[in-house]
């Protein structure tokens, strides 16, 4: 009897799974998000359903992390609306670094009680600027013009 082999509609988690040949690529991609200094930087994955992308991605991310270079994955198909969409992301930013920040101060050798202590402060600051992007960007909509985003700045 023949055995038949069937493809898992699942994505590969990280480079040492490249079943599809995408690593020489992944790898020129991670060389040219490196060598950029001229930010931002927009990359598109293009391609049609089950051709790989997600797979790409993950190889790309793992290849990122090897280098200490910090790669968020962020999935917008799950919202419905655009604020819902900025506010996740933002959200997955903001515990992204989070994360990376206290994992740094542990390997760092600081007490828990500090790094603690510091990631508190960082998450403050960065969600007091998360909430005054989306003031800024909601004032003129929310006030019904009453406000302009520059009446924001002055607060």
């Amino acid at each position: 009897m023949e055995k038949i082999g069937l493809l898992s509609d699942n994505a590969i988690s990280d480079a040492s799974g490249d079943a599809f040949g995408f690593l020489a690529h992944a790898r020129v991609l991670c060389d040219a998000l490196e060598g950029t200094d001229d930010l931002p930087l927009t990359v598109g994955i293009f391609g049609p359903w089950g051709m790989g992308k997600s797979s790409f991605m993950n190889i790309c991310r793992d290849l990122l992390r090897q280098r200490e270079i910090p790669a968020i994955w962020f999935n917008p198909w799950k919202y419905d609306q655009k604020d819902e969409i900025w506010h996740a992301l933002i959200q997955t930013v903001l515990t992204e670094m989070a994360i990376d920040l206290e994992r740094r101060r542990s390997e760092a050798g600081e007490s828990k009680r500090e790094r603690l202590t510091q990631t508190l402060a960082t998450v403050r600051q960065l969600s007091q600027a998360a909430a005054w992007l989306l003031a800024r960007r909601a004032a003129g909509p929310l006030t019904g013009g009453f406000l302009a985003a520059e009446d924001v700045d002055r607060f």
